[in-house]
């Protein structure tokens, strides 16, 4: 197993920095949501669909800041910015499509 673990460590590392990114954009968007809009149930918002496309959200986070790192010279100082845009662009999109579903449930239903 030692003859494998220098072979190994970059793969584990990659695959540590797309889990952290996860359970960073899972952690926000939670806290976002559920200070926003108490009464709304988490269960309500961590669907298989949702928390597949937070998966492909914290997926492209992670080849973004691996990319841009590789290719520009001048991204280290940046990167928290760049990070955060990204992020942030994430979550807008799927809250988008959480509460536009809601939203058109809502104007289906007085109508």
């Amino acid at each position: 197993f030692s003859l494998f673990l220098p072979v190994l460590t970059p793969l584990f590392q990659v695959l540590l920095g797309v889990l952290l990114n996860a359970a960073l954009l899972f952690g926000l968007l939670a806290l976002v949501l559920k200070l926003m809009f108490p009464n709304l149930r988490l269960r309500d918002l961590f669907t298989k669909h949702n928390i597949l496309l937070l998966a492909a959200g914290s997926l492209l986070l992670s080849v973004t800041d691996t990319v841009l790192r590789t290719y520009w010279e001048d991204y280290r100082p940046i990167s928290i910015a760049i990070k955060l845009v990204v992020g942030l662009l994430v979550l807008a999109l799927l809250s988008w499509r959480i509460f536009g579903k809601r939203i058109k449930a809502t104007a289906s239903l007085t109508t």
